[in-house]
């Protein structure tokens, strides 16, 4: 008798949707393929979008832990759900290499790109070097050696090849960029200086002027040695810690003799930089 109920139950509910699926149906007009409707009214509303919050520190390392997710091919996609970029040793000192050659930075909580880290961005983001799916190909490949599908030198010889595919897109991009910029030299005044990972220095040798670029354990910008180099004088740079450990804020000047020196914040005195 209850399977009896549950069943009369159901036929119930089916009918009652038939009817009310006839209902709407019997509620519309009658069109025509090509008939023109009059507009009665409409509304235009502004409205903005918003971009994607920055990365932290912390939503990058997750990002570099589930890269795989944005991999398309499933068989890929699985196999680098298991490694994704870089491993838990290894994705915090990415970070910070690629702060320490300014390709992001810190501010605050987020993780920003610097002018050239987008610049390079543009320059390889359609390349083999740039695509993540990498990975992914070169994990099925050590499985299938490991399971004995594969042999060690056909993976070689592919690994060979990659790299030169991205050996001669980047000797072309190179021959298709424009050499990096110069500045006007404070101290001899030839368009000579150029600024490089670790130090930004005059090219001609008789000058020997330069600077270094890790301050107190900061490592100043493009922007900031431009700003040193024209104006003689950066804007503040906060966190620079002292040889005795404590942090302090601070100008980095150039001196008459083209040294460096730190203008203190309070402008009581001035203390000899590196």
């Amino acid at each position: 008798m209850g399977w009896k109920a549950v069943q009369k139950g159901k036929e119930v509910e089916a009918e009652k949707k038939e009817d009310g699926d006839e209902h709407i149906l019997s509620s519309l007009p009658n069109l025509t393929e090509g008939e023109v409707l009059s507009l009665v009214n409409a509304d235009i509303t502004e409205h903005k979008t918003k971009p994607k919050p920055l990365y932290t520190e912390a939503t990058l390392l997750s990002a570099m832990e589930n890269a795989g997710k944005e991999v398309k091919e499933d068989d890929k996609r699985k196999a680098m759900a298991e490694c994704g970029i870089g491993t838990p040793a290894t994705r915090a000192n990415i970070i910070e290499m690629l702060i320490l050659r300014d390709y992001i930075r810190r501010d605050k909580k987020s993780i920003i790109p610097t002018e050239k880290g987008l610049a390079v961005y543009e320059i390889v983001n359609n390349k083999k070097i740039a695509n993540a799916e990498m990975t992914g190909s070169w994990e099925l490949a050590l499985a299938a050696i490991e399971a004995g599908q594969m042999l060690a030198d056909k993976f070689a010889q592919g690994i060979n090849s990659y790299v030169g595919t991205i050996c001669e897109e980047l000797l072309l991009l190179s021959s298709e960029q424009k050499s990096y910029p110069v500045y006007r030299c404070p101290k001899c005044g030839q368009q000579s200086v150029g600024i490089y990972a670790k130090v930004a220095k005059c090219r001609h040798e008789t000058c020997g002027f330069h600077v270094f670029r890790e301050v107190c354990g900061i490592h100043l910008s493009e922007d900031n040695i431009r700003d040193l180099i024209s104006s003689g004088r950066t804007p503040i740079l906060k966190g620079l810690t002292s040889k005795a450990g404590k942090k302090f804020n601070a100008r980095l000047v150039l001196g008459e003799d083209y040294a460096t020196s730190f203008e203190f914040e309070n402008k009581k005195g001035k203390q000899r930089g590196r």
